[in-house]
Order: structure tokens, then sequence, then C-alpha cells
């Protein structure tokens, strides 16, 4: 194999480890939340991603949800029934 061949793939398996290694460092890799979960009596659970939000307004059936964000930055609110 050429001295350059080897420095090619050397090259190329380096940016998938910066790759894959940016994408732990972040959100993008993060498990997805179950979103909407509905409950046996009539309530609504959302739950959405936003690491960076101060504040997240949602509007259900033009009711309020009031939204909490969890330590692991994923807000989340129910319904009423």
């Amino acid at each position: 194999m050429s001295t350059r061949k080897i420095r090619d793939i050397m090259l190329s398996s380096r940016v998938a480890l910066f790759i894959v290694a940016g994408c732990l460092a972040t959100d993008v890799c993060a498990q997805p939340v179950k979103s909407p979960e509905v409950h046996a009596d009539g309530r609504v659970t959302l739950r959405l991603r936003a690491a960076k939000a101060s504040e997240v307004d949602v509007s259900l059936d033009g009711k309020k949800v009031t939204m909490v964000k969890n330590a692991d930055g994923v807000w989340e609110g129910t319904s009423e029934p």
C-alpha cells in the first residue's frame, strides 16, 4: 500500500473520529423524547428538547400548558383531562 493511500486512510479516520466526538457532545445524538404521550384519563403530556431555551409556551386546544424544564434539558407539560 502506498504512503499516500495510508495517509488518506488516516485522515479519513481522524475526520470520522471528530464527527463522532462532536455528535456525542451535542444534542444531535441525544435520545428522542416520547411526545406526545396520551394518558388513559385524556391528559396529554408534551415533551420538547430545547436545552438553551429559557421559556417554552404551548397551547393545546386553546388552553395554555405550563412547560417545566427537567434536569435533562427536556421541557415537559401535561394538559388537563
